[in-house]
């Protein structure tokens, strides 16, 4: 290559990002056309905000940039404007900031948030009193109201609390409020919180399925309909994490490839869950994504025989039975979410009348104590534990910490059943039979 051809490639390199006028960002030359960027401000934690658009042409890119800045200035709140908004919708702005400026919440993270603020703030009458009308005692009042409601764990009243704490908290940043309610109230209720979870602790019931219940589970899952066709279609998958212990998101993210029949082993490397879908429109939309196993707790289990025939059941009615397919598929044969699922889930304990201790039915989605599905992964942990298993192995069968199994999964009660009332005992301690 001649001098004269290198200094023409430098030179058309360097062309590709040219400088616009002071103030005005600059421009880069990329396959498809151009690229736009500019600072706008700054955003909540001092860096500067550089907005990028991209464009086959320059006056696209143009038309974007003043868009995205029409639309971040439209949002902009000033200090008159905030003091108008409700709590809910304070508490809804600073996370869309999280969102959208700072990018600091992952999407596991911006999905409870946000169920915290739907179902802890914005249901109540705290969410929609106006921010500047807003007292220290009508947060303790409304923290208090979420103690007495008993399905509410300590955490969740917790996390309502961080949330509007840390609203107020950005809008004083903000420069948009001057001042914070829970300041006033805020050692008291941490105290509160502590003494809660030192109560809860001692207290704490471990909630499993007994034998019978078990029976019962597994047979109204398995019946079928007038046409042969299974009563319910998430019948067999439940079964497998009642053998299995794996976490629903688990479950859901399973495909063919993960079975191997060969080593009749199960590999878990992968879960699905529910996250806000940061492109939709109106910026609250849910969208099912697949993610790391929780605590990256990445594991290959051993099946025993039944799991594998649930699978084999499973494999026989696959309407995508290839080495990418999911095993779990919904009505429209596309990977299922883990919340659809406990919906399904609901109705077989529905049919199945197992009842709570004070003979009402279980609801997975309605009683905390349960939990969700994670019952079935408890009611695993204490069957193994009972069939004498030691807790560092059933912690790495489930894929957690051994004091995460002792403290939450294994149950140390046995349920019987007396008149119409479910009664958890602690039996006389005798040593396990070994083989």
């Amino acid at each position: 290559m001649s001098n004269n051809e290198a200094i023409d490639n430098v030179l058309k390199n360097k062309s590709k990002r040219t400088k616009a006028k002071n103030g005005d960002g600059c421009w880069m030359k990329v396959k498809n056309g151009y690229k736009y960027k500019k600072q706008y401000g700054f955003k909540a934690d001092g860096k500067p905000l550089i907005l990028v658009t991209t464009g086959k042409t320059e006056k696209e890119c143009r038309t974007k940039m003043e868009k995205r800045i029409a639309d971040i200035k439209q949002n902009t709140m000033t200090s008159d404007t905030c003091a108008k908004f409700t709590l809910a919708e304070l508490c809804y702005k600073h996370l869309d900031v999280h969102l959208s400026e700072i990018e600091r919440l992952k999407p596991n993270s911006a999905d409870r948030r946000e169920g915290t603020i739907r179902n802890q703030v914005e249901n109540y009458p705290i969410g929609s009193l106006q921010v500047s009308s807003i007292s220290s005692w009508d947060i303790d009042k409304h923290i208090e109201g979420l103690i007495s409601v008993k399905k509410l764990s300590i955490s969740s009243i917790e996390k309502a609390y961080n949330v509007i704490n840390s609203a107020f908290k950005w809008a004083i940043s903000q420069q948009m409020l001057s001042y914070n309610p829970c300041v006033a109230v805020h050692d008291k209720l941490t105290n509160r919180f502590s003494k809660l979870r030192l109560k809860k602790s001692v207290n704490k019931e471990i909630i499993v399925l007994s034998d019978d219940e078990i029976c019962l589970f597994k047979s109204e899952s398995k019946k079928l309909c007038n046409n042969g066709k299974p009563k319910y279609r998430v019948g067999a998958a439940s079964r497998l994490l009642l053998e299995t212990g794996i976490r629903v998101g688990e479950l859901c993210a399973l495909i063919w490839s993960d079975w191997d029949r060969d080593s009749h082993t199960l590999s878990i490397t992968k879960t699905r869950f529910t996250a806000i879908d940061r492109n939709a429109t109106d910026g609250r939309k849910y969208k099912t994504r697949e993610g790391e196993v929780k605590n990256c707790h990445w594991r290959e289990i051993g099946l025993s025989k039944e799991a594998e025939e649930i699978l084999n059941e499973l494999y026989r009615s696959s309407p995508d039975p290839s080495p990418t397919g999911h095993i779990i598929l919904n009505r429209a044969y596309k990977p299922t979410n883990p919340s659809k699922f406990i919906e399904c889930l609901n109705r077989i304990f529905k049919g199945a009348n197992i009842l709570d201790d004070y003979g009402n039915p279980i609801y997975l989605l309605s009683e905390e104590d349960i939990s969700g599905a994670h019952i079935f992964r408890r009611t695993c942990a204490t069957n193994m534990h009972n069939n004498g298993i030691s807790t560092l192995d059933i912690a790495a069968y489930l894929g957690d910490t051994e004091e995460t199994i002792i403290k939450h999964y294994i149950s140390t009660k046995e349920k019987i059943r007396v008149g119409n009332r479910t009664k958890n005992i602690v039996p006389f301690p005798t040593p396990k039979i070994k083989d």
